[in-house]
């Protein structure tokens, strides 16, 4: 039984009029159902040998041709659920599209790398007709473009070494240490106003992340940035734990601390003569524009 629906338009100049071959329709929905079987694997955490799904997992999350829309071709979709098969209890191929069609409308990398390179192919290889795919939800009005392209992208979120060699930037982040997985050394910063960064760390900090798991920590390392231009990945070099800035004061660590930051009127630097206040301001507002 379908539990939702998707639309995928086909947009180019003579679409309407010279349709859309069926050879460009099976690259598309080629694509378009691995993605679906490969976030409804993450969710449900099989383990995907070879970047394959099972086959309960693909026999319960099909995606199938409901219909077809006049002017440009559009193709409406249902996606099967998983509820007659082995799955969890709630509706994962519902909440794997969800997710899909919120990671493009709100810009957020939430998706899983090999899921993130079957869509960003979407529109590869396709004929010359076609200049772009639109994956759209008729409920939520959520929808993502897929141009037509001629080569490949690699999945951003996790390049290959030589790639970060080349494009590594230095990274000095603050945030809450969660989702720290020791097997694969991997774990999330989760930041105040902005979206968590993934975090990869080697066998020499196994003990410091130990010890901050779920702490307010300092970062400082090498890192990538997503097609948003926000940080995607970073590999971590240091970390240690300080205070958040929203956390309340605590005068108990201030009158306990080994190196107290004490305010001394004695000390303070003063003006030898009047000055023009007006003019001193003036010239801080100059300052900020140039």
């Amino acid at each position: 039984m379908a539990v939702n629906k998707l639309h995928v338009t086909f947009q180019g100049p003579q679409i309407s009029e010279a349709g859309v071959s069926v050879e460009d329709l099976h690259k598309t929905f080629d694509r378009l159902q691995r993605a679906l079987w490969l976030m409804v694997s993450h969710l449900e955490g099989v383990t995907t040998p070879a970047g394959r799904s099972p086959a309960w997992v693909r026999r319960g999350s099909e995606l199938r041709l409901l219909g077809t829309a006049e002017g440009s071709l559009v193709a409406e979709l249902g996606v099967s659920s998983l509820r007659d098969h082995r799955a969890s209890a709630e509706d994962v191929p519902q909440k794997a599209v969800n997710l899909i069609m919120t990671s493009y409308a709100v810009e957020d990398d939430i998706l899983p790398p090999a899921v993130e390179a079957e869509l960003m192919n979407i529109g590869v290889g396709l004929s010359q007709g076609i200049t772009n795919v639109r994956l759209d939800d008729p409920e939520t009005g959520y929808f993502a473009d897929f141009p037509r392209r001629e080569k490949a992208r690699e999945a951003p979120f996790y390049p290959s070494p030589a790639a970060v060699a080349e494009e590594a930037e230095a990274a000095l982040l603050h945030g809450r240490l969660l989702e720290v997985d020791w097997g694969a050394r991997t774990a999330r910063l989760h930041r105040v106003e902005a979206q968590p960064v993934r975090l990869r760390f080697n066998t020499h900090l196994d003990d410091e992340m130990h010890q901050l798991a779920r702490q307010y920590v300092e970062v400082r390392g090498r890192g990538a940035f997503d097609r948003n231009d926000r940080w995607s990945n970073v590999d971590v070099d240091r970390i240690s734990a300080v205070r958040p800035g929203h956390e309340p004061f605590d005068l108990g660590a201030l009158l306990t601390s080994p190196n107290p930051k004490i305010f001394r009127s004695n000390e303070v630097v003063r003006a030898s003569e009047p000055f023009d206040v007006d003019e001193f301001n003036r010239l801080i507002r100059v300052g900020r524009d140039l």
